[in-house]
């Protein structure tokens, strides 16, 4: 058997033209499509179910704090279930639950006074059947391996805080966490 042989392709028809055709970055996770496009920082995302088309892609409203800052995603990261989007823009990490409209900034502390550039992340679920309640791990670009724990408000998609991030782990070498 070929690789080829392996996957089966198909195309997405979306009902609507998106607004930008310019795809920095594009995750399907769980039949949930997540778009995110650099130069207007757009957050599209839609459900794609198998034999039918995708329905028309949702536009995340309230993307201000990633546009005020003119802050550009560098990795996005969707979790197994595709209900939980993390863009990492170096510095700062942005925050999106799939049923929401709303994109915060995940509250990052400096490490020892200076900023930390992340560089990759990873989701743990407590309980399968809570996907809301999860623990979060950071790489940074300086070798340091950030946990903390948060929980997801179903009703508003605001993101709380039960642990806050601290330094897990740190790598002799200081070299950068680029997978977790």
């Amino acid at each position: 058997m070929s690789l080829h042989d392996a996957f089966t392709l198909r195309k997405v028809n979306f009902r609507e033209p998106l607004p930008e055709t310019v795809f920095q970055q594009v995750v399907l996770q769980n039949s949930k499509l997540w778009i995110y496009t650099q130069r207007t920082n757009l957050l599209v995302k839609t459900e794609v179910e198998t034999g039918e088309k995708a329905r028309t892609p949702y536009k995340v409203a309230d993307n201000g704090n990633m546009r005020q800052k003119r802050a550009k995603a560098k990795k996005m990261f969707v979790d197994k279930l595709g209900l939980h989007c993390f863009m990492l823009t170096g510095h700062e990490v942005y925050y999106n639950y799939y049923h929401s409209d709303v994109v915060c900034p995940l509250p990052v502390e400096t490490f020892k006074g200076t900023q930390v550039a992340f560089k990759s992340i990873d989701i743990l679920m407590f309980d399968e059947s809570d996907p809301c309640f999860f623990e979060l791990l950071l790489g940074s670009e300086d070798g340091h391996i950030f946990h903390g724990v948060f929980q997801v408000d179903h009703d508003s998609g605001l993101l709380n805080v039960a642990d806050p991030l601290k330094v897990l782990l740190q790598t002799p070498e200081f070299s950068p966490i680029l997978e977790i």
